[in-house]
């Protein structure tokens, strides 16, 4: 994606997706798993290869728990919607989803994990959708793939040359019409609809 210079606003991110790890957020492992996490799940995360360290496009094997997190957060549920769904603290999955981010690339924002866990069969891709009866505006379809890299408001406004305002109003319609509950769910209902697809995500990480 090509940077665009602004003099008011925030810049642009780089292709890809933003890391773990940038100065504006940092998202450590909750205290408590080295403590509570399973036998099964301690044993995978020893012996389980990051995935930076492989090829791309390889798939990326992650914990049951760490699949759990992710599976939930791209039905659209909240994180501790998803710990309470999983009998576990909000804290442990919060260390479970930072294990997630930290095989996945490093990716920092839900939407992004998401794209990113479909893309390197991380977790089961959802069941294709008819997109025939899709109502969406050229304007809104441009915005799934943007949105999937985890893009703010303002980073998506730059990028699609328009208002904050405008984006706002934008993504209220995606979520009303594909219909999803949030933004990771917006990915979830990109790659059913194939707004958002693999070779996108593992072109993002090139």
């Amino acid at each position: 994606m090509a940077r665009r210079e602004a003099t008011d606003r925030a810049p642009l991110p780089s292709a890809r997706p933003r890391r773990l790890g940038t100065p504006d957020k940092a998202e450590p492992a909750g205290p408590d798993y080295a403590a509570h996490a399973d036998a099964e799940d301690a044993m995978h995360t020893r012996d389980t290869p990051r995935a930076a360290a492989g090829p791309i496009d390889a798939p990326v094997a992650l914990s049951p728990h760490e699949q759990q997190v992710l599976q939930g957060l791209a039905a659209g549920d909240a994180l501790a919607t998803v710990a309470a769904t999983l009998k576990i603290s909000t804290s442990m999955a919060t260390s479970y989803l930072g294990l997630a981010k930290s095989k996945l690339f490093g990716m920092a924002d839900a939407p992004a994990v998401i794209a990113v866990a479909y893309a390197v069969e991380a977790i089961p891709p959802p069941p294709p959708r008819d997109a025939s009866g899709l109502d969406l505006s050229r304007a809104q379809r441009d915005l799934v793939p943007l949105v999937a890299q985890g893009m703010t408001d303002i980073q998506l406004a730059i990028s699609v040359d328009r208002s904050e305002n405008d984006v706002r109003a934008a993504c209220r319609g995606l979520l009303r019409k594909l219909p999803a509950r949030n933004r990771a769910h917006v990915v979830t209902r990109g790659w059913q609809y194939r707004l958002v697809t693999k070779g996108q995500v593992l072109a993002w990480l090139r």
